[in-house]
């Protein structure tokens, strides 16, 4: 008759032999992979998840994508979310895209979204092409949209387009209307054009509207354009938006452009 076998395992030692798939469930996974720099385009893609122990989780993701300057486009792109633990997320999206200036042209895109957490959202979006100057105009297009958290949204949009001096004029046109958010709008149209320094005068105009920190944001905006002696201009242009600290956040935006 046989005895049944008595082993003196204890429980821990077998929890020592089982694989670590069944007791641990922390990852870590980075992806990386290079490539030469004529074949391939090099690839970078990091992934960060970063969850509260409360109520709502923060996400945080970036992709960085760089090709070769010969054959493929520069591309930039990165992607933030952050999401309050209370109601209602902020989100703000950049995507960045450079190409190669002999044959693309390069195109710089900027799209910016925040939601205040209890009533309405406000927006801000760019937009940014430049294209080279030997085959193609330089545009610059901006547009700007801030709503107030209340009743009437305020819209700021602006447009630039660069012409070569050589074939066409230069033209620089703003559209700016601003509302109030609660009795009537106020609208100021500007539309301003720039021809090449040796044909027509130089222009520097600047506007600045200040509304009271009860109602309104604060806003200015000034536009600055220098010319060389010889034929390009030098352009400079900056926006800057305050809210009050009460009910929306501040927003400083900043466009410079040099040719």
């Amino acid at each position: 008759m046989l005895l049944p076998l008595q082993s003196n395992i204890s429980k821990s030692s077998i929890q020592s032999i089982l694989p670590e798939t069944h007791r641990a469930p922390q990852q870590s996974t980075q992806q990386q992979s290079l490539f030469a720099p004529y074949q391939a385009p090099q690839q970078s893609t990091q992934h960060l998840s970063l969850f509260t122990p409360d109520r709502a989780p923060q996400q945080s993701t970036q992709q960085l994508s760089l090709f070769t300057p010969d054959r493929a486009p520069q591309q930039s792109t990165q992607q933030l979310s952050l999401f309050t633990p209370d109601q209602a997320p902020q989100q703000s999206t950049q995507q960045l895209s450079l190409f190669t200036p002999y044959q693309a042209p390069q195109q710089s895109t900027q799209h910016l979204s925040l939601f205040t957490p209890y009533q309405a959202p406000q927006q801000s979006t760019q937009q940014q092409s430049l294209f080279t100057p030997d085959r193609a105009p330089q545009q610059s297009t901006q547009q700007q949209s801030l709503f107030t958290p209340d009743r009437a949204p305020q819209q700021s949009t602006q447009q630039l387009s660069l012409f070569k001096p050589d074939q066409a004029p230069q033209q620089s046109t703003q559209h700016l209307s601003l509302f109030a958010p609660y009795q009537a709008p106020q609208q100021s149209t500007q539309h301003l054009s720039l021809f090449a320094p040796y044909q027509a005068p130089q222009q520097s105009t600047q506007q600045q509207s200040l509304f009271t920190p009860d109602r309104a944001p604060q806003q200015s905006t000034q536009h600055l354009s220098l010319f060389t002696l010889d034929r390009v201009p030098q352009q400079s242009t900056q926006q800057l938006s305050l809210f009050t600290p009460d009910r929306a956040p501040q927003q400083s935006t900043q466009q410079q452009s040099n040719q």
